[in-house]
């Protein structure tokens, strides 16, 4: 195999390595941004819930791409990462951004008056099926990615 080849590879899976960590540190700001926001218990448990379970799937998913990289077997045989993990970690990103965004943006502040917390309550409230819609997005990722895994023997 040519050097050119092993750098190929090996700048693949520290592509996937880089992805997988900005995940689980957007998830944990994501976790972190949950308890700020006012939102039915359910809710916040779910979004707790997923954050978590996700965080362990990226992290093994980061592991795998660690160990990828130094494989002699994979080295031997020319193969890189499956498309599939980059693409399913940037989808999870995406996601996990726009959610932030919207908590963001309904985050109680604890600050205005009666008036403008009861609409920020409200208004999250009405967009709850948004947040449900969220995690449905992020456990399907999820899954996706222990089928990545899985088809590859991790």
């Amino acid at each position: 195999m040519d050097s050119a080849t092993g750098l190929s590879i090996a700048a693949n899976a520290f592509s996937v390595v880089g992805l997988a960590d900005v995940v689980v540190r957007s998830t944990v700001q994501l976790s972190t941004l949950v308890s700020k926001v006012r939102a039915a218990p359910e809710t916040r448990s779910r979004l707790l819930s997923v954050s978590q379970s996700l965080i362990t799937v990226v992290s093994e998913a980061r592991a795998f791409a660690d160990r990828y990289k130094t494989s002699d077997y994979v080295v031997e045989d020319r193969q890189s990462l499956p498309a599939e993990l980059h693409v399913t970690l940037s989808q999870c990103r995406t996601e996990i951004q726009r959610l932030m965004r919207y908590l963001n943006e309904n985050a109680s502040k604890g600050s205005g008056n009666f008036l403008e917390r009861w609409s920020k309550s409200l208004g999250f409230a009405l967009n709850e099926q948004d947040v449900q819609r969220s995690c449905q997005i992020l456990e399907a990722y999820k899954t996706a990615l222990i089928a990545i895994l899985v088809v590859n023997g991790r």
